[in-house]
């Protein structure tokens, strides 16, 4: 962060999932396996402020439907899905208006 010059705009944090958080955050990133992504999804929704993205990676191919529709069951829209290889991004959004 400091060699980019943006160490006063971000903040980063290493924790146990989204445990103990509740400051609402416009972007929430997790490159982790697609089964611990399914364990905070409705976190990850709560947290972040209408409109913010959860971008996931680290999701193998067999596992992509499963992620996919644990984060519209969340509430999340999807935007896009990448595969690089053997290996998926997912980009969510929360809907403008919270459900």
């Amino acid at each position: 962060m400091k060699v980019n010059k943006v160490n006063q705009q971000v903040v980063v944090k290493q924790n146990n999932l989204l445990e103990n958080v509740e400051e609402e955050a416009n972007v929430i990133v997790a490159n982790i396996l697609a089964e611990i992504i399914l364990r905070f999804e409705h976190d990850a929704f709560k947290l972040l402020t209408p409109g913010g993205y959860f971008i996931t990676s680290g999701i193998i191919q067999k596992k992509k439907d499963a992620v996919k529709q644990g984060l519209e069951n969340a509430g999340f829209h999807i935007l896009e899905v990448n595969q690089m290889e053997d290996w998926i991004s997912i980009i969510a959004q929360k809907p403008e208006e919270d459900r």
